[in-house]
């Protein structure tokens, strides 16, 4: 005899525990319809019709069951579902958690908490966390994205940030004095009153940036990029413009005394005049409009524009 076959007694089919429902439905109205077709029972009406009563009361009994089975089925997926988003908002707010643990342990530049401080402050950025009055002097940040981060007055003092990814982040009253910004993307980024003294930008992009007040003091732009950057009241003494662009770009008040500005394109800025311009070491040739010619020929446009397709 097969162990594994139902049993034959249908009182008995209810103990047979590893059965789902279909088969439940399958047994019972196999069962049934075997007895029925007993010859013995056939030919006594009164079987007959009872019988075929218990045959569609057992296939609605069956119905049923499953009906039941498939609405506990789908209360349970239910119930697995609401348990795995409950889960998953828990793992992203301790995710959040340890990212800040992460930045908090970076905030001495000798402590290894900052190996990996540049992905715990992306990770918070893009959980749009605030991060301003943040301190992280000192940190190996190179690399970090940082797009549209709240940074207001943070801290980031002689801290390595080579090729990191400010764009259209609000940094006002930052503090970068010192860092290293090589190749770094300010482009539309807030940099009002920021602190940038002695930082290395070298083919930095500052784009359309607001750097109104800001202090550029002998920081090293060389090849940077100031397009249409605005550069009121910006203290630029004894920085390093060579052959950065500026064209358009806003210098109104802005302090440019002994800054160097060889071969760079200071093309269509506003708010700038003569005396000013001759503050700057090398400001001859730099190029320029008519109206900036201050008694010094102007160069060439065609290295003015082979400097600006460098960038």
């Amino acid at each position: 005899m097969d162990r594994f076959a139902p049993p034959e007694d249908p009182i008995e089919l209810y103990k047979y525990d590893h059965i789902d429902e279909r088969r439940t439905l399958q047994y019972s109205v196999g069962l049934v319809r075997t007895w029925l077709q007993n010859p013995e029972r056939q030919e006594n009406r009164w079987y007959w019709k009872r019988l075929k009563q218990l045959e569609l009361l057992v296939i609605l009994a069956a119905i049923v069951a499953v009906f039941f089975q498939i609405e506990a089925t789908n209360e349970a997926r239910q119930q697995f579902g609401e348990e795995m988003r409950f889960n998953r908002v828990q793992w992203e707010e301790q995710r959040v958690s340890n990212a800040w643990a992460l930045v908090a342990a970076a905030t001495d530049p000798r402590d290894i908490g900052n190996i990996g401080a540049g992905f715990a402050l992306a990770t918070l950025n893009d959980k749009r966390e605030l991060l301003t009055d943040i301190r992280l002097p000192g940190a190996n940040l190179n690399g970090v994205r940082l797009t549209h981060a709240k940074l207001d007055r943070a801290d980031f003092e002689g801290a390595s940030l080579l090729m990191a990814e400010f764009a259209n982040a609000h940094l006002a009253g930052a503090n970068l004095a010192g860092s290293d910004l090589e190749r770094a993307n300010f482009g539309g980024a807030n940099l009002k009153l920021a602190n940038l003294e002695n930082g290395y930008l070298l083919g930095a992009n500052l784009e359309s940036a607001d750097l109104a007040d800001a202090n550029l003091a002998s920081a090293t732009l060389i090849k940077a990029s100031l397009k249409n950057a605005v550069l009121r009241g910006a203290n630029l003494q004894g920085a390093d413009l060579l052959e950065a662009d500026l064209a358009g770009a806003d210098l109104y008040s802005a302090d440019i005394e002994g800054a160097i500005l060889e071969r760079a394109n200071i093309a269509g800025v506003t708010g700038f005049h003569c005396g000013a311009l001759k503050m700057a070491s090398f400001w001859e040739s730099a190029y320029r409009d008519d109206g900036l010619a201050c008694g010094a020929p102007i160069p060439e446009k065609r290295a003015a524009e082979a400097v600006t397709e460098g960038h």
